[in-house]
């Protein structure tokens, strides 16, 4: 019985962030984004029990719900993303933009996935909830979305027109890969941090650290232009 209500609950999450992700970018992508996440999430729900098995993903603990939401966004979220936003690049005449914007939301789940064991078993002894990748995918994410696909939307317009300049979307790009990588890096960051990073003080410690790296990728950026 709790498996299906957390199924359920699960079907509900994915249902509404579909409605709010079509209300941001309206137009193509209500027909592309909600039929694939509907489609992502039935092949969720037939393989589950075989990603159970393959990930530990059971019994339902920190760990494991940990490593959920890992194994579930890198390969049923993913995919959605990816297709809808190059749809969208391709919609918008905007191709590279669309491809930037799929690997600024992609490139951080399969770097938590390459150290799944960081992010899941990460619960400190005081509790806490660890190195909670929901809030590091967001992280990672927001500082993304200002540089390394604002990179790839402008290497697309200086491809068309020459404009902006060329190591203004060299630069986007690397600083933003550079830069979302760091902010995946809470075990090294929690060797020098004054708070544990697994807790909320460090939560909100590792915030203020993407805070400033998003200024500086922007400082340094529009020095360019």
């Amino acid at each position: 019985m709790a498996k299906i209500r957390t199924k359920i609950c699960g079907f509900m999450g994915i249902l509404i962030f579909g409605i709010i992700y079509n209300y941001i970018f309206n137009n193509i992508i209500i027909y592309t984004l909600t039929p694939l996440f509907l489609i992502e999430y039935l092949v969720w729900w037939k393989y589950e029990n075989r990603l159970d098995e393959k990930y530990g993903l059971r019994p339902f603990n920190d760990v494991s719900r940990n490593k959920r939401i890992i194994v579930f966004g890198l390969f049923f979220i993913a995919p959605a993303v990816f297709i809808t936003s190059i749809v969208y690049g391709i919609s918008g005449n905007n191709f590279l933009g669309g491809l930037g914007l799929a690997i600024t939301m992609i490139y951080p789940l399969i770097f938590m996935f390459l150290r799944m064991e960081t992010f899941s078993d990460s619960i400190s002894e005081k509790g806490g909830f660890g190195y909670f990748p929901a809030s590091y995918l967001l992280f990672s994410f927001g500082i993304g979305v200002f540089t390394t696909f604002r990179g790839f939307s402008a290497l697309n317009f200086y491809l068309n027109s020459g404009n902006p300049p060329l190591e203004f979307a060299l630069v986007s790009i690397f600083l933003g890969l550079l830069f979302q990588t760091i902010v995946l890096l809470p075990d090294q960051f929690n060797k020098i941090s004054p708070f544990d990073l697994r807790e909320r003080k460090g939560l909100l410690f590792m915030f203020v650290i993407t805070v400033l790296l998003f200024v500086i990728s922007q400082d340094i950026i529009f020095s360019l232009i």
